[in-house]
């Protein structure tokens, strides 16, 4: 652990700041080093090989959810990243936040996950052919990753992302053991991710500002995020 704080701090950077996996248990090194951590978590279903029990641990109102919309929806698996990306954006437009990532950075990205064969890119469609709902899943041998979600705001509260949710899950079960959903702090998505019966897992956000780098006013910015 300290041959990576070295070289982090080594980087010459201003600010550092990184989620860990939830596997690192122990950031006492980053804290003797004056680094700073916030606990966050996340919601992960730790065995995804049995698609029943997976099911039937989802909370009756999703499962209802489920069995009401399925005729109202096409779900279709697409490689079309600039459309998921404009319905990714509208989920920030709606809360007036500006999205942290170019579409230009998230085609490089979707070019490499889909070089190695691991991402997918689902969309519920409505019987008018109006795109509701999107999510971009990405896997490794040990688990997937629900990295991003977006919804048009005329249509997000149609719950048509459980079907989304579990396509995917039967998609990925194929070709690895868990799935993450890649929590929040925000509590309706924290109460949201509890419908798929998942585990609530704490993870670390290590931080620290090189304050002798930056003029101090910057300096008092970040210290407030």
């Amino acid at each position: 652990m300290n041959d990576i704080i070295d070289q982090i701090e080594q980087l010459g950077i201003v600010y550092y700041q990184q989620n860990f996996h939830y596997s690192i248990t122990n950031w006492l090194p980053f804290y003797w080093r004056k680094f700073e951590q916030t606990t966050r978590y996340t919601y992960v279903i730790e065995d995804i090989s049995d698609l029943d029990m997976v099911y039937n641990n989802f909370s009756k109102s999703a499962r209802n959810h489920i069995k009401k919309q399925k005729g109202n929806f096409t779900v279709v698996r697409s490689d079309n990243i600039e459309q998921f990306y404009s319905i990714n954006k509208m989920t920030f437009d709606r809360q007036k936040v500006e999205i942290p990532y170019s579409s230009k950075f998230l085609i490089n990205l979707d070019n490499a996950c889909k070089k190695e064969k691991c991402r997918e890119i689902l969309f519920a469609f409505d019987k008018e052919n109006n795109i509701n709902t999107s999510i971009y899943v990405v896997w490794d041998f040990n688990s997937a990753y629900l990295l991003m979600s977006g919804s048009n705001p005329k249509y997000r509260n149609n719950n048509a992302k459980l079907l989304l949710v579990l396509d995917s899950i039967n998609h990925v079960s194929n070709f690895t053991k868990k799935f993450d959903f890649e929590g929040s702090m925000i509590e309706k998505i924290a109460n949201y991710n509890n419908n798929f019966g998942a585990v609530q897992k704490p993870y670390f956000t290590i931080s620290k500002v090189f304050k002798y780098k930056i003029p101090i006013n910057i300096y008092k910015s970040l210290r407030k995020q």
